[in-house]
């Protein structure tokens, strides 16, 4: 039951609701968060999801708080992801691993890999190249 209602509330939750980060010139979505992402976990605890950022082919970053944020790479099965309006993930008692899913779509995506996010490094570093402009 637990499963079925956290997919139910992240897509719900992270309908249009992908998070806006300022880009810099000619920088991808991936390459801002590149230099934040820690090494591979197995999985992680959500109690609730605040946004999503499709972040490449088969890449999306979740903030599960405003500031904790994880990358989700999944199998290269999962073709709509970077046109996806919004998206579900299934947990097994709060807890995110690599045996869960990310639904887009029609989509089934596994997980295959779970990495966290510096996002408090990210948010002082891209602050400082604002207020540099």
């Amino acid at each position: 039951m637990n499963r079925i209602a956290l997919l139910i509330a992240a897509t719900v939750l992270a309908a249009g609701c992908a998070t806006e980060v300022p880009r810099m010139k000619n920088e991808t979505s991936y390459e801002r968060y590149q230099p934040y992402i820690g090494s591979p976990i197995d999985h992680f605890t959500a109690f609730r999801f605040d946004g999503w950022e499709a972040v490449g082919r088969n890449q999306v970053v979740v903030w599960t708080s405003i500031n904790e944020a994880y990358l989700l790479t999944v199998w290269d099965t999962c073709h709509d992801l970077n046109f996806a309006q919004n998206i579900g993930l299934t947990s097994s008692g709060h807890t995110v691993s690599k045996f869960e899913n990310l639904h887009v779509g029609a989509d089934t995506c596994p997980i295959q890999e779970i990495r966290p996010v510096d996002i408090r490094s990210y948010k002082k570093d891209r602050a400082a190249l604002r207020e540099k402009k």
